[in-house]
């Protein structure tokens, strides 16, 4: 502001007869600065009531002159308070309304921010599961234009922090892409799946190999250990089913004669066709074809057993060695002689 205070200032001038009445004061005072005796201590006192008669005088009279000579300054003192109220409000009110106005742009440059965040995702293609960056604090003044846009550099940042999450979704759909193949060459029958490897999806490169390396191996040892029980369990029955099957053959034995029979004449198996040029059918999403795998076996059992027993039995047993959902036929043939059993 231009405009200055001028102040002319006359200080009051008291003129008193301070030097004499103190002259006086001091000469009265000192007559009785001795010892007071029985001649002299009707005057002394005297001479104090008088002393305080004075000194009330006197400071009455002070207190009148300072606050006449006062009254100037105190209204000095109030025109200079209420000069300095005016400014004081004058600038809080300025204050209020730049504060209104940095809230503003600093929510318009936040919403600038979220809306460019979103639409990096979209181009760069990030699913919603990568959508982790936060922009949230990165609104200042200067990250808006005059023109109500992005500045560059807060473009920049938004895009740099996208990109991450892009390279992560990469790196992740790499490993998943990877991990099937990686549990088949170890040598596992099923493959972990994303729910095995949550934990470990989003480590660093070191320590995510690690850890999968170790999880195969714990995952190969259960499958090592599930394959002996279900071996121990197939042996049992199959030791069962054959004293079974022992127990109720006839005790007495074959005729010698019946021994040198001549082999057993089974109706003859159709050559194989030669295969034709069918098309093949439709991989599924694992990218495996369906096929059909014949089996011949020739086996001995006693004459009491009917061909059912013999189907149960053999599905029973490729049932304990994990063949079962697979099995869509077992056809069961006799010699021409025993066929009408």
């Amino acid at each position: 502001m231009n405009q200055e205070l001028i102040v002319k200032t006359q200080p009051p001038v008291l003129d008193t007869n301070y030097e004499a009445l103190r002259a006086h004061l001091v000469q009265e005072v000192e007559r009785y600065d001795i010892v007071v005796t029985s001649d002299t201590v009707k005057d002394a006192k005297k001479l104090a009531t008088e002393l305080n008669a004075t000194k009330k005088q006197l400071d009455d009279r002070r207190k009148q002159e300072v606050a006449k000579a006062s009254e100037p300054i105190k209204a000095f003192d109030a025109q200079l308070k209420e000069l300095v109220k005016l400014c004081e409000d004058g600038r809080q009110k300025i204050l209020g309304q730049v504060k209104t106005f940095e809230e503003e742009t600093l929510h318009e440059a936040q919403q600038r921010l979220e809306e460019y965040l979103q639409e990096c995702y979209e181009d760069l293609g990030v699913r919603e599961e990568y959508r982790t960056a936060s922009v949230e604090g990165m609104a200042k003044l200067t990250t808006l234009t005059k023109t109500g846009k992005l500045t560059a550099a807060a473009c920049s940042e938004v895009s740099a922090k996208v990109n991450e999450c892009r390279m992560l979704q990469q790196q992740t759909d790499l490993r998943l892409s990877q991990l099937e193949n990686e549990c088949y060459r170890a040598g596992l029958h099923s493959p972990l799946t994303r729910e095995h490897v949550e934990g470990i999806l989003f480590t660093d490169e070191s320590q995510y190999h690690d850890s999968l390396q170790s999880m195969i191996i714990r995952e190969l040892d259960r499958q090592a250990e599930t394959e002996r029980r279900a071996r121990e369990k197939a042996e049992r029955e199959h030791a069962q089913a054959a004293a079974e099957v022992q127990r109720q053959e006839p005790a007495a034995q074959p005729d010698p004669e019946d021994t040198e029979a001549a082999p057993a004449d089974y109706p003859s198996t159709p050559e194989p066709m030669a295969p034709t040029q069918a098309p093949q059918p439709a991989a599924s999403a694992s990218g495996k074809i369906p096929v059909r795998v014949y089996c011949t076996l020739d086996i001995e059992v006693s004459p009491r057993v009917n061909d059912a027993a013999i189907e149960a039995e053999l599905r029973r047993l490729l049932s304990a060695a994990g063949i079962r959902e697979s099995i869509t036929d077992i056809t069961v043939q006799r010699p021409a002689a025993a066929a009408g059993f």
